[in-house]
């Protein structure tokens, strides 16, 4: 909250805690947990690296993210 008091030009728009299809939250972590699901994954940290991986991946395709975005029914003018 702090640093949002010292960004005035930064809008946060808070998403529900509990709604899945209207929250594009979701839809990143359902993208990264599905290209997890048949990984052979040995121990917490290849885990760990995995979604590291997979959340950069993301942050590489602003596409996605807008995807994500537009599905959850909302918009943005801009995202970095």
């Amino acid at each position: 909250m702090a640093y949002l008091a010292e960004h005035p030009a930064i809008h946060v728009e808070w998403l529900p805690p509990c709604a899945p299809d209207i929250n594009p939250e979701e839809f990143c972590h359902g993208n990264v947990k599905t290209r997890m699901k048949n990984a052979m994954l040995m121990n917490r940290e290849e885990i760990r690296n995995m979604a590291n991986n997979g959340f950069a991946r993301l942050r590489h395709r602003p596409d996605l993210i807008l995807s994500f975005i537009h599905h959850a029914g909302l918009s943005v003018k801009q995202l970095w």
